[in-house]
């Protein structure tokens, strides 16, 4: 009968790790498509962290099983299931259920193990260490202009995990007043790269992306503007006005370049939106 239960780590209600407990639960059975896979070791992420409080993009119903990756034996086959076999040493990934002796995982997302890899390090190969090289291959790289304050505030964000450099301008006096102009306008005399963190791409040490997009939201909200009308102050109309700018922005104005909006362009619309689609989503979160 005990041949029949094994032993799991569970997240019998959403919080902290001091919530989990480890209990006897009954063996396992393959779907179709999946597999059965003894674990003999299993690596532990941020993701695990969230998921048991319920903040992850997944959420499974407690009682459940965290862990995302682990390397074991295969112990039984679902149907359909090819080109692996019982017995077979394999790296699993699931998005929970790897804290346990058993696991489910789908045969698609097994990695056959090396002869000379050790369950331990098998375990953390596909999340944690790809996690970790994909930080070091793949770095962000962020360009801020040159106010002190960035520098501390992109240390205490990032650390150490991104290639940071300010670009910093130079400015002389400015221009005599010219008729029709409501203030002067300083004259930049030059500018010179600094960088802050890490490796940073020289020629990707540039702020006019941003100053692009300040120009867009200038000209779409006036309350961004130097001189402007008498705008509200209240700190909750400012947001209103920023969120349906930005949403009108990604989904109903069509990019000049692509000829689509930016949500199509990034699959998560396959239509351009219109005002009422708008009006109908603010409707909706009043029910």
């Amino acid at each position: 009968k005990c041949s029949l239960r094994f032993r799991a780590v569970l997240c019998k209600q959403l919080g902290p790790p001091e919530k989990l407990v480890v209990e006897n639960v009954p063996s396992l059975k393959p779907g179709k498509g999946q597999v059965v896979v003894s674990v003999k070791a299993a690596g532990v992420n941020f993701p695990d962290v969230l998921i048991i409080q319920g903040k992850y993009q997944f959420k499974p119903e407690p009682p459940f099983s965290p862990g995302g990756e682990a390397a074991g034996v295969i112990k039984e086959l679902g149907e359909g299931v090819a080109g692996v076999k019982v017995g077979d040493r394999v790296i699993a990934a699931s998005t929970w259920g790897a804290f346990a002796e058993e696991m489910v995982a789908d045969a698609d997302r097994l990695v056959p193990m090396p002869d000379a890899m050790e369950y331990v390090p098998a375990s953390a190969f596909i999340l944690t260490y790809g996690t970790s090289y994909h930080a070091l291959k793949d770095r962000a790289q962020l360009t801020s202009d040159g106010l002190k304050l960035y520098v501390t505030a992109v240390e205490d964000h990032f650390g150490m995990e991104v290639d940071y450099a300010q670009l910093e301008k130079y400015y002389g006096a400015p221009e005599k007043p010219q008729p029709g102009k409501l203030y002067p306008v300083a004259q930049c005399l030059g500018a010179r790269k600094v960088e802050r963190i890490g490796n940073p791409d020289p020629k990707h040490i540039s702020t006019s992306f941003v100053e692009r997009q300040n120009l867009t939201m200038r000209m779409g909200m006036r309350r961004f503007t130097r001189s402007t009308n008498a705008f509200s102050k209240k700190i909750e109309n400012h947001i209103h006005a920023i969120s349906l700018y930005f949403m009108y922005y990604n989904f109903c104005r069509i990019h000049q370049t692509r000829r689509v909006t930016p949500a199509m362009a990034a699959g998560v619309t396959s239509r351009v939106w219109s005002m009422e689609d708008i009006i109908a989503l603010l409707e909706q979160s009043e029910k």
